[in-house]
């Protein structure tokens, strides 16, 4: 699990890179099948959205795995946390 702020994203090709506040910058690909939750004003929490919804310069909690043959991590759940 890693947090940070959102420095790319590409939605055609489903990619973004992750900053920590650390400076360490994680390339992600985040399948169809992945969990993706964004913030409900509403209710302060979070709902279920679309890769789409995120942008640039939004603060993340993402689920990631190893390191795959392109350079990317393949991330399970990406989460909206600003």
């Amino acid at each position: 699990m890693i947090i940070g702020k959102i420095s790319k994203l590409d939605v055609v090709s489903r990619t973004a890179v992750i900053r920590t506040e650390g400076g360490e910058e994680y390339s992600i690909s985040v399948p169809e099948a992945a969990s993706i939750a964004v913030c409900e004003p509403c209710t302060m929490g979070t709902k279920g959205g679309e890769l789409g919804e995120l942008e640039v310069g939004y603060w993340v909690r993402a689920s990631i795995g190893e390191i795959c043959s392109d350079g990317t991590r393949t991330c399970t759940t990406l989460e909206s946390i600003s």
